[in-house]
């Protein structure tokens, strides 16, 4: 979930379902949800890659997220940058184990095979191997999925992130900065 840019390696992902549905003859579908520049190349890759659009669908942008977290099972993001995504924040409130590069505050989010999986971001077979652990243990899913959403009830709520706020705003304010 999220524009379809360089920077998200939407490549990566197209990869991955690809090495997974040769590795495991597993049938399932991914989707990309979002749109951007990369479309045109992405749809290109994945036909190169035998993928066919029921394989790999590609949604475009969605006004209805929350349809497509609950449809989901997993959320996978491949990204090189992030800050802190939401988008891992609103699948896991959604109640969805997640797969994810090593980037940004992901690490603080994913509880490496505790809520999902962090693997390191030029790490393919990592990648691979994370996500097929899920897509065969549907009760590991279902597992990491609840864990996940009781973390972003404990820890991300608004009155939670409110307090945080507040308590990291007073005490920077309350420094005395030297020239």
């Amino acid at each position: 979930v999220g524009s379809l840019v360089a920077v998200k390696r939407l490549d990566r992902f197209v990869r991955a379902v690809a090495a997974l549905r040769h590795r495991t003859g597993v049938e399932f579908q991914a989707r990309i949800v979002g749109d951007g520049t990369l479309r045109p190349q992405l749809e290109s890759l994945g036909r190169e890659l035998g993928l066919t659009p029921q394989q790999l669908q590609f949604c475009g942008s969605s006004t209805d997220i929350n349809s497509m977290y609950r449809d989901a099972d997993l959320l996978i993001l491949t990204s090189d940058r992030e800050g802190t995504p939401n988008v891992i924040l609103e699948a896991m409130a959604s109640g969805l184990p997640v797969v994810a590069t090593r980037v940004g505050g992901v690490a603080a989010l994913v509880r490496d095979d505790e809520t999902g999986y962090v693997v390191e971001r030029n790490d393919a077979e990592a990648l691979v191997t994370a996500i097929q652990k899920l897509v065969e243990a549907p009760e590991q899913r279902v597992e990491f999925g609840n864990r996940g959403r009781r973390f972003v009830e404990q820890n991300h709520r608004p009155p939670q992130l409110a307090t945080a706020l507040r308590v990291l705003y007073d005490g920077v304010l309350s420094m005395k900065r030297e020239p």
